[in-house]
């Protein structure tokens, strides 16, 4: 399964019904935190690749409350800003996978409900 949804596939499938509301608001949040991370990424694999820089570690629910409690909020305030809403997506349904996880999970469930091309 292609892991390089890229930002349009997602704002796309964020405005596809047949997509069940729960992934549409994953994808909100994960949007969100895209959009507040100071460097511009045009997928997810990249978003996946700069977080796991910044946290130098794979990109987690632990290691990201790890991260939060050591950050910086003067110097990294847009970082702290993207995690925390990368951490909404993992209090729940997502609570003991990896991100690399999740974005699969989204990645099935967006080329499962494409609408065929007319």
């Amino acid at each position: 399964m292609k892991t390089e949804l890229t930002l349009t596939e997602l704002e796309k499938a964020q405005e596809n019904e047949g997509i069940s509301l729960f992934i549409r608001e994953i994808i909100a949040i994960l949007l969100s935190a895209i959009n507040d991370w100071p460097s511009k990424t045009t997928n997810l694999a990249d978003f996946d690749m700069e977080i796991s820089h910044f946290l130098k570690n794979e990109v987690t629910k632990s290691n990201i409350e790890k991260k939060l409690l050591h950050i910086n909020y003067t110097k990294n305030a847009w970082e702290a800003e993207s995690l925390s809403n990368l951490q909404e997506i993992f209090s729940s349904h997502f609570e003991n996978k990896s991100f690399k996880e999740i974005i699969l999970e989204l990645g099935f469930e967006i080329k499962s409900n494409e609408k065929p091309k007319s």
